[in-house]
C-alpha cells in the first residue's frame, strides 16, 4: 500500500504555493513522481500530477526540510483501518488494539471519502447504527475503489442475518462484541489480505 499525496498536499505540508511543488514536479525533483491521465479524454496535455510518499520524504531530506507527520511510526507498518459512525473513545475503540496499524474514525461516509484523499485503507468497519441500506451501498462502493481493504460490517443486535458471501463484507460482527476479539479479527483479515497481494 503505498501513499501518494497531490501537489496540493505536498505545498500545505511544505508551506509553499501549490505552484511551487509544480516546478519542483516539473524539475524532476521527485523521482517516482508520475502524472495521471487528463479528466477528458480528448485532451493531449497531461493530467494532475501525484507524488509517492518515498519520493516526497527524499526530497524533504535532501532539502533539509521537516518531515513533520510524514516518517512512518514505529510499529505502523501493516496500514490504515479506518472505523465509520463508531466513536472514538469508549468501550468500543479499537485504536489502542489495533497495534500496528494506523486508526482513524470518521463520523459520516462523506468523512470517509475525505479521509480516503491519497491512501488506500488496509481495512474499514462500518457500523451499522448509520442504516444498513447505507452501509451495504458504501460497503459495494469501497469493494470496488479498494479491492484490497478488509471490509467488516459491524451489525445491531436488531438486524436480520447477514450473510457475507457474495456481499461486499468480509466478516460481519454482531453487537454487543468484545472490542479485543474484532480487533484481533480485523488484523487477521488484513494480515491475510497483504499475504495474498
Amino acid at each position: 500500500m503505498r501513499t501518494i499525496y497531490t501537489t496540493g498536499q505536498v505545498a500545505k505540508h511544505c508551506q509553499v504555493a501549490p505552484r511551487v511543488v509544480v516546478g519542483w514536479f516539473d524539475a524532476g525533483h521527485f523521482k517516482g513522481g508520475y502524472r495521471l491521465p487528463h479528466r477528458d479524454p480528448d485532451s493531449d496535455k497531461p493530467g494532475d500530477r501525484r507524488i509517492p510518499r518515498e519520493a516526497l520524504i527524499a526530497f524533504l531530506e535532501k532539502n533539509g526540510m521537516p518531515l513533520d507527520g510524514l516518517a512512518e511510526p514505529e510499529g505502523r507498518g501493516a496500514g490504515l483501518c479506518v472505523t465509520v459512525g463508531m466513536p472514538p473513545d469508549g468501550d468500543d475503540d479499537l485504536s489502542s488494539l489495533l497495534d500496528g496499524m494506523e486508526t482513524r474514525h470518521v463520523a459520516t461516509f462523506l468523512d470517509l471519502g475525505l479521509t480516503m484523499d491519497g491512501q488506500a485503507p488496509a481495512a474499514v468497519v462500518l457500523d451499522f447504527r448509520l442504516g444498513s441500506a447505507s452501509c451495504v451501498s458504501a460497503g459495494y462502493a469501497l469493494r470496488q475503489k479498494f479491492p484490497g481493504a478488509v471490509l467488516v460490517a459491524l451489525l445491531n443486535p436488531e438486524d436480520g442475518l447477514y450473510e457475507t458471501s457474495g456481499r461486499p463484507f468480509d466478516a460481519t460482527v454482531r453487537r454487543p462484541f468484545d472490542a479485543a476479539a474484532l480487533a484481533e479479527r480485523v488484523k487477521t483479515l488484513a494480515a491475510r489480505k497483504r499475504e495474498a497481494a
